[in-house]
């Protein structure tokens, strides 16, 4: 129990990270450089391209009605939002949504997922004059199916790299990506000593949230899976149990659905977060109401919460639910909440009022583990990278560059001597 409180309250401190709130990783890098991506606060006079990866408040600060500056580049679930919280006019917005591409000024983006949130992008440009790329991953989870989505476009654009110096191997996803797109295309080198290598993006705009060892937390599927499995233990510890799940305005949602299921009732919304749920396509009347009286409510959702402020939240429900509810107990479903001892069972949960109030912290995240971040930059094997959280000073900067420089293309990089004297492929991620 006191490790468990211990560890709730050192990750609670960690909940309000948010992306890095500096004009030189707002504005991309020259040839692209007439590209400003979720930097509304640090917008230029020569700049009328604003690219938006999500509707998450530390991406869109700065942006507001009258945002007369020039073009907002989203999702539709993310223009939706925009529309309906902030009022943006339509006349500046130009949508754009997964697998999808435009040409804005010689360059070509595409989006795609992110894997984070509703209508969550990354965004690939390319310098239709130069050939230069850049891929911005705005707040990403780079799962397995994200990374090869973003391989498979890269491919798609012509942009696999084949390699005539380095001996390095192409991973195995991008190997399997390369030979699929290359029978596809009957694709052909007369060069017998030219083999494919990882593939290389110019630069990359990297969310670097969880990027440390430490933070090697499960696939979104297990966090869900530990959700289902903490909320059926509690109710055959208390049958009137109310569940709570921390939330964002938009996120969590499959969490949300996740313990809703597993309560066998529906999950309880404020008006404001129903319409977001609504405007994402994600409304279900089965699992979800504005109606606190409804005899189905199992699950409240509620602002993200630990600590003593989450316990005394849930007290004032029992006081106000009493003789309905005789326990409650409340989840943080954040990766800040991973501890390597879970990884042998349930985790513990941070008891008070006699049991009658308990707080988990579940390791599901929106954001991507340490392995799956080492595997993303693997693949891509870009010659720059940029990270975009936790990146304040430009010491902070070098550090998480210096976090991935083994798996990146450093041959064009002539202070990096120690590339030329490499021998065999990079170390592997997270070694």
């Amino acid at each position: 129990r006191q490790r468990a409180r211990a560890r709730l309250g050192r990750s609670s401190g960690r909940a309000g990270t948010m992306a890095t709130q500096h004009a030189s990783l707002k504005r991309l890098r020259p040839p692209l450089s007439g590209f400003i991506v979720d930097g509304f606060n640090f917008c230029e006079a020569d700049v009328r391209h604003y690219l938006l990866t999500h509707a998450h408040s530390d991406h869109t600060c700065g942006l507001h009605a009258s945002f007369d500056l020039g073009t907002v580049y989203c999702s539709s679930v993310t223009a939706r939002v925009l529309r309906a919280t902030i009022g943006l006019p339509e006349k500046r917005i130009t949508t754009i949504d997964v697998g999808q591409s435009i040409e804005v000024e010689g360059v070509q983006i595409t989006a795609l997922d992110a894997g984070h949130c509703p209508g969550s992008l990354m965004f690939l440009l390319e310098h239709l004059a130069t050939g230069h790329t850049a891929l911005h991953t705005g707040d990403m989870r780079a799962s397995q199916d994200v990374r090869e989505a973003v391989c498979a476009a890269l491919l798609r654009r012509g942009l696999l790299r084949l390699c005539h110096r380095c001996n390095h191997s192409p991973s195995p996803t991008t190997s399997a990506i390369a030979a699929t797109a290359a029978a596809t295309a009957a694709a052909e080198t007369t060069d017998a000593a030219a083999s494919p290598s990882p593939l290389a993006v110019d630069v990359l705009y990297l969310d670097t949230t969880y990027s440390s060892p430490r933070w090697r937390f499960p696939p979104q599927p297990d966090a869900l899976r530990c959700l289902a499995a903490v909320t059926a233990a509690e109710l055959r510890r208390e049958p009137r149990t109310l569940f709570v799940v921390g939330s964002y305005q938009v996120g969590k949602e499959k969490a949300i659905a996740a313990v809703a299921r597993a309560a066998g009732g529906r999950a309880l919304l404020s008006e404001r977060r129903a319409l977001s749920l609504k405007l994402c396509g994600l409304w279900d009347a089965e699992l979800h109401t504005v109606d606190a009286a409804d005899p189905q409510v199992r699950v409240h959702v509620m602002p993200l919460s630990a600590g003593v402020e989450a316990h005394e939240a849930m007290g004032a429900l029992l006081q106000r639910h009493g003789e309905r509810y005789a326990a409650v107990v409340t989840f943080r479903p954040t990766g800040w909440a991973y501890s390597k001892s879970d990884e042998a069972g349930l985790p513990k949960p941070w008891v008070e009022g006699a049991g009658s109030t308990r707080m988990y912290g579940v390791p599901y995240s929106e954001h991507s583990s340490w392995e799956e971040l080492q595997a993303f930059v693997a693949a891509l094997r870009p010659r720059a990278l940029v990270p975009t959280v936790n990146a304040d000073t430009a010491r902070d900067r070098e550090r998480l560059q210096a976090a991935y420089a083994h798996a990146m293309d450093l041959a064009a990089d002539k202070g990096r001597l120690d590339w030329h004297f490499r021998r065999g492929p990079p170390p592997p991620g997270g070694a």
